[in-house]
């Protein structure tokens, strides 16, 4: 099986990636992870690099703190996790 989680961060998107997979299998069975992929699709992609990105973003939410505004420039689907996967008997 296959199934996608997307968040706001890459571990959202990969928590959210675990459960779909959890949900795939049935009750008496376990999701065996093969391969994962995780991926940014942020608003800076192929603009900055990413780790320079989560360092933009965080400044953009201190700024937004002190001001009392939201600057986060982070949305919902941010990060991909693709997650290969069967499912075990347990």
């Amino acid at each position: 099986f296959e199934v996608t989680g997307i968040g706001k961060t890459n571990l959202i998107a990969k928590n959210n990636a675990v459960t779909a997979a959890q949900k795939t299998c049935s009750k008496s069975t376990t999701p065996v992870i093969v391969d994962e992929k995780t991926s940014y699709h942020g608003v800076l992609k192929d603009v900055v690099s990413e780790k320079t990105g989560q360092m933009v973003e965080a400044a953009a939410g201190v700024i937004g703190t002190l001001t009392g505004k939201n600057a986060s420039l982070a949305k919902d689907d941010d990060y991909q996790t693709t997650l290969t996967f069967y499912c075990k008997i347990n």
